[in-house]
């Protein structure tokens, strides 16, 4: 066990998640807070001296900026500069051995502290990609708080002649399929089905009206219809997760009630070959009463206890909606990730746990980073399938050097290969390719 002591002039609920995050992903590596500055001094072997000030040669110094002392959320943008391979943030004193401060860049990126109080957000009111400083930075599909973790250690071991490895981990990477509607057509009132024939038929929308017409007349399958595509993928239960929307009243939350018989029918089937989980409605986002009710309800119908969770149109509001999941008894969500740009949002393909800017504490909310969306590249990227393809394969490139484990999210939806997916038809064959590629690396 290889134990580093960092002195730091007072401690903070911050250095603390910051260290626990770094120590977690190497093996045999535990860091040691001390606050007194002369047993600091004496203490032999690798050591981190976090201060303002170097206190010796026998040290590593990291000069401390100040974010992980705050206790409030400073409205700046930190400094940076391009590194070797990539951005550096937090680099107001660039004579230290590492150049920046590697705790508070680590810090800033998974909390989010950039997106507190963002007044620019688009339509759903999300924060998006552009405005983050790693867009800047062109860095928003690179995992850079891996890549700063790799810096801080390989300096320690080439300062002081030790080794430190990462834990051997296998790269983990899943699907997660979003079911915002279980069908297109069927199971759906007779009033709804009839007046979505005369809107289509007014709009001149013919290939719809037919198409629904087959299917209510049961002369072919719903398009939406798509669970045994899924289950013939033959991911494990730890792979394959669905998320299930289980309420809501506006516009953007059309699913099926969770009361039909032929909904628990599917339910009861897609247990047997995944995970369960929620998707909480559109305006979940800042009413916490809204999650645990919808919580309680797919739950009850499912038959299995709900512990997962990602935010319907990848909504959500910083920190209430964590907060409210929390109060939900989630544990672990799946919303990390731009609707309008594939990348890691948080700047890692290792899973971390949510921390809470206001309240100064890290919580129980395990993130684990999502990488793309389906649609992502066919509405925001607009990307062609090949131009898709490939930019999975890069991000995937570097959770599997880093060993991580991230998820990608698909839509029951998106085989509507008639319609707006037209030309995507080999691509989700390749996708479920990757992803078992992927996973057999070690």
């Amino acid at each position: 066990m290889i134990r580093i002591p960092i002195y730091v002039e007072r401690d903070h609920p911050r250095l603390k998640y910051v260290a626990n995050f770094i120590q977690n992903a190497y093996q045999d590596t535990v860091f040691e807070w001390i606050t007194d500055e002369t047993s600091f001094i004496n203490k032999q072997g690798p050591k981190i001296n976090y201060s303002l000030h170097p206190l010796s040669e026998l040290e590593l110094w990291i000069p401390n900026t100040g974010l992980l002392y705050q206790d409030f959320i400073k409205d700046f943008v930190p400094s940076s500069r391009m590194g070797s391979e990539c951005p550096l943030i937090f680099c107001d004193n660039q004579d230290s051995q590492l150049g920046f401060d590697v705790f508070a860049a680590i810090f800033w990126m998974l909390s989010r502290a950039e997106e507190y109080g963002s007044k620019q957000k688009d339509q759903h009111g999300r924060f998006i990609s552009v405005q983050s400083l790693m867009h800047s930075l062109q860095s928003n599909k690179f995992p850079v708080v891996d890549y700063w973790s790799d810096v801080l250690i390989k300096c320690l071991c080439l300062k002081f002649e030790i080794q430190i490895v990462r834990k051997p981990r296998k790269t983990h990477v899943s699907l997660g399929v979003d079911i915002d509607q279980f069908w297109k057509f069927k199971h759906k009132p007779f009033w709804k089905n009839a007046l979505g024939l005369i809107r289509d038929f007014c709009w001149g929308h013919f290939q719809l009206v037919k198409e629904r017409m087959q299917v209510v007349m049961n002369q072919k399958k719903d398009p939406f219809d798509t669970y045994d595509i899924f289950e013939s993928c033959k991911l494990n239960q730890d792979q394959l997760y669905f998320f299930i929307l289980s309420g809501g009243n506006s516009t953007y939350d059309k699913n099926h009630s969770l009361t039909l018989k032929s909904v628990k029918k599917i339910l009861q089937k897609l247990k047997t070959f995944s995970t369960i989980c929620l998707h909480p409605s559109y305006q979940s986002a800042e009413d916490p009463d809204i999650i645990i009710n919808e919580k309680e309800k797919l739950e009850e119908s499912a038959g299995v206890d709900i512990t997962s969770s990602r935010q319907h149109y990848l909504r959500f509001q910083i920190p209430q909606t964590f907060r409210a999941l929390l109060k939900a008894g989630v544990q672990t969500d799946y919303s990390m990730v731009y609707a309008d740009c594939a990348g890691f949002r948080a700047g890692t393909c290792q899973p971390f746990y949510w921390y809470d800017l206001i309240n100064e504490c890290q919580t129980t909310i395990r993130m684990i980073p999502v990488i793309t969306m389906d649609r992502t590249y066919l509405d925001y990227e607009k990307k062609s399938p090949d131009e898709s393809i490939k930019d999975l394969e890069s991000l995937l490139v570097w959770t599997i050097q880093y060993e991580g484990l991230v998820q990608i999210i698909w839509h029951n939806s998106s085989f509507d290969f008639t319609h707006e997916w037209q030309g995507w038809e080999n691509f989700f064959e390749k996708l479920i390719s990757l992803i078992k590629k992927s996973n057999s690396l070690i």
